[in-house]
């Protein structure tokens, strides 16, 4: 039968293999196999439908926009999404320089995928239509009380102008899947694979039997627009960002201030102004300096620039990651990757902790070699080629953040008593802060919401 050619070609895919892992993809296969065996429960074929049915309605509810029928679009975006490695080579070479043995099995795959594709609610229901019959029994359900793949598709996050959702319609409209090879090298040449490609704000999170990479679905959606004071600091950091995009030599950039001053804000601001050109934000803390080798080797042949993140970075006296991210920075055994730069945001200048003692030990005789302790610490933060200050604002700057932000909300009020209310907040409150300034304009807006 026909659906046991389907269930046996699927499991000869070898590139795109990891569709089978799939769980929707698993209860596909398993109700073909099923279809075409004999003397099998037929309460067990129905269960195992609405078991495929349950799946795809979980599976649709992160769609608003689907080509085909949910099984379909789900199936387009594995093959779009899947790590492997042809998603992976091609990022840095086009098809034609790769090993033909690993071109061939992609075509090879892509035709066995395209007859997944044409598993449609109604070639499913059909078949077990003709299953039914087969077995002598008239009544299977009534197929008009069993909803649809396509009416499974309910309200959630999609981006129907991507070229995500370009290529699938190429897809669904193509006889011959063999011939969107070029297309896909092309996506995957510009947008990446697996997880880069999903998402362009990730963190590392490593974990046995997972991917160490994990997406952000829903990113801090923080712009420069929104941002307001410290233009100067923000500028140089916008100009070694797009040195960086363009391949030009960049630094790495240790962002240093007071608590509330905005520099977390302005790395996650870099990503949504410039995530369309590549660029993507991984997020990493201080325990994790040991797997920088694992990072770059998982990044280094991609076609996206990406920015690891240390948010907060500081060091206690009895934490030695300082010493790895030191060899890591500059001096290092290991090359950094030409499409890696590391931004930390920090609220120590020295990023490791001091102690008077530490300078008492070069007038006294404490420690034998104690300017070369204190040198270790102090250097760290010199490894990073740019050290951008953001300074506690003075009050007219705070004043300033405080109307651009009550300008933006469309607050009307006046002037004299937005400034008075601003000043009383930042003094009852934590002090003057572009966080302290958006927390007061925050608190007017809702108090004027209220009222009316």
């Amino acid at each position: 039968m026909e659906e046991l050619s389907l269930y046996k070609n699927a499991k000869r895919l070898i590139i795109y293999r990891s569709v089978l892992e799939d769980p929707a993809c698993c209860t596909i296969l398993k109700l073909l196999k099923m279809l075409d065996e004999e003397e099998k429960d037929a309460a067990l074929v129905v269960d195992t439908y609405h078991r495929l049915v349950a799946n795809l309605a979980t599976i649709a509810e992160n769609y608003s926009h689907q080509i085909g029928d949910t099984w379909q679009n789900h199936l387009l975006n594995l093959i779009l999404w899947d790590e492997n490695p042809f998603s992976r080579q091609v990022q840095s070479m086009p098809p034609e320089e790769m090993g033909q043995d690993l071109v061939f099995a992609v075509r090879s795959d892509l035709v066995i995928l395209q007859g997944l594709h044409q598993l449609g609610s109604g070639f499913i229901m059909n078949a077990i239509k003709k299953w039914f019959e087969a077995k002598g029994i008239a009544e299977w359900g009534n197929p008009l009380t069993w909803p649809s793949f396509r009416q499974l598709s309910l309200s959630g996050p999609g981006n129907s102008s991507s070229a995500f959702w370009l290529l699938k319609q190429t897809f669904a409209s193509t006889r011959d899947w063999q011939t969107c090879l070029p297309y896909l090298a092309d996506f995957h040449q510009q947008h990446g694979s697996g997880l880069v490609c999903r998402f362009n704000a990730l963190s590392w999170r490593p974990a046995p039997g997972h991917d160490p990479l994990q997406g952000i679905p829903e990113p801090d959606p923080i712009t420069f627009e929104n941002l307001f004071g410290y233009d100067k600091e923000r500028e140089e950091i916008l100009k070694n960002t797009e040195y960086f995009l363009q391949g030009l030599p960049a630094n790495n950039i240790l962002l240093y201030g007071d608590r509330g001053t905005g520099k977390s804000s302005t790395v996650k601001a870099l990503l949504n102004r410039f995530s369309h050109q590549g660029l993507r934000l991984i997020e990493i803390n201080k325990q994790q300096m040991g797997d920088i080798p694992q990072i770059y080797s998982y990044l280094k042949k991609r076609s996206q620039r990406f920015i690891l993140f240390i948010d907060d970075l500081s060091f206690e006296e009895n934490e030695t990651f300082y010493k790895d991210l030191k060899a890591i920075l500059e001096g290092g055994l290991e090359h950094r990757p030409a499409n890696v730069l590391f931004y930390a945001t920090s609220n120590r200048r020295h990023l490791v902790r001091e102690y008077f003692s530490d300078r008492e030990g070069l007038a006294g005789n404490q420690e034998v070699r104690a300017r070369d302790t204190l040198e270790e610490k102090l250097s760290l933060a010199d490894r990073f080629g740019i050290t951008i200050i953001f300074p506690t604002p003075g009050e007219t700057e705070y004043l300033a953040i405080v109307q651009g932000l009550a300008d933006q909300a469309g607050l009307v009020i006046d002037q004299v008593q937005l400034r008075r209310k601003a000043i009383q907040w930042a003094l009852w409150h934590n002090g003057r802060s572009g966080r302290t300034a958006r927390q007061f304009v925050n608190n007017l807006i809702s108090s004027s919401r209220a009222e009316n």
